[in-house]
């Protein structure tokens, strides 16, 4: 009995501090619980949530709502927690949604944006831009309308469309760049005869015919019509003039060949001019030398006076000498005959 009353006593002490305990945990719980009420109706707002759904969030706020307000007794906690965590679920599931919708509308309005201009190419074909064009119109409304569904499905389609003329468009293209260049060309043949002195007059007259037919062109039926003319006329025109350019090329090639021959035998003749004019220069130097030489030597029987320059015969003492034969002036010395 008195463990009991202890017991009861301690308890009783214990109830109400669990009582205020329960109360606070009973009030933070609720709290938490509206505040994911609040976070799960905040989301029908959003743009990328369908009407449909937007009304299955209203009838679970308003489910919740009720809920929250009936739970108000202490053992009613778990209850609480436990509808916490199904709207918070709730509230994944609408923003798992509105992430998935956002995602499929921006990768929809990408395409759309790649296929406006595909759209506009001007290779594009009239078959692929009235087919383009359909798909647009649907696209754009569906995603006005919000109709998000239908987005993933119609991007796949819009990128595979957008694709397939893609490559219509740069074939297209390439043709038009290579008839372009066909077209150059051949007009850049025509000038090429206009100028040409081997051109009759009658030939230049088709030629700018041909021409002027090309400039007035207006389909690309016309257009591939002036060319191909135009390339009939160009090869006439070069097999009538191919006899006189080829005479004048051989005669270019003789006169060229002449002037060649004429200026080696001009550089030859020069050769052999400065060979021996170098010659006569080395032999000249030599004579020179040679009579310097001679001219420095005594060469007489008997020995010669030797006078320093400056000096005279009557001055001579003391800077004179006298060369024995076959001896050679010194520098600075004259020969002197007494």
């Amino acid at each position: 009995m008195i463990a009991t009353g202890i017991i009861l006593v301690s308890g009783g002490v214990g109830t109400a501090a669990t009582i205020s305990n329960h109360q606070e945990q009973v009030k933070t719980a609720k709290s938490a619980l509206y505040q994911q009420i609040d976070d799960l109706s905040d989301f029908k707002s959003s743009e990328f949530l369908p009407l449909t759904y937007t009304k299955i969030i209203d009838a679970q706020v308003e489910k919740y709502e009720k809920k929250h307000d009936n739970l108000k007794k202490y053992s009613d906690i778990e209850q609480i927690k436990s509808e916490t965590k199904r709207v918070k679920k709730e509230s994944d599931k609408a923003k798992a949604l509105i992430a998935k919708n956002k995602s499929n509308q921006t990768l929809l309005e990408s395409s759309i944006a790649t296929a406006e201009a595909y759209f506009n190419d001007k290779n594009i074909s009239s078959e692929n831009k009235e087919k383009l064009s359909k798909l647009l119109i649907v696209f754009r409304k569906n995603i006005d309308d919000k109709t998000f569904e239908k987005l993933k499905e119609q991007n796949n389609s819009l990128k595979t469309a957008s694709e397939q003329i893609k490559v219509q468009i740069d074939q297209t293209g390439a043709e038009g760049v290579r008839k372009s260049q066909a077209t150059l060309e051949v007009q850049k043949n025509v000038q090429e005869l206009l100028k040409s002195s081997y051109t009759s007059e009658t030939d230049k007259q088709l030629l700018n015919t041909g021409l002027d037919n090309l400039a007035a062109a207006k389909t690309e039926s016309s257009a591939n019509s002036a060319v191909a003319t135009l390339k009939e006329t160009i090869t006439a025109t070069q097999k009538r003039n191919k006899p006189a350019e080829d005479k004048a090329k051989a005669e270019a090639e003789k006169k060229a060949a002449e002037a060649a021959k004429a200026a080696a035998e001009k550089a030859e003749v020069e050769r052999k001019a400065a060979e021996k004019a170098e010659a006569d220069r080395k032999a000249a130097e030599a004579a020179q030398a040679t009579q310097a030489e001679t001219a420095n030597v005594n060469n007489t029987a008997a020995s010669k006076w030797a006078i320093e320059d400056g000096y005279t015969w009557h001055t001579r003492k003391g800077h004179s000498t006298v060369i024995p034969p076959g001896g050679s002036l010194p520098p600075g010395y004259h020969w002197q005959v007494p």
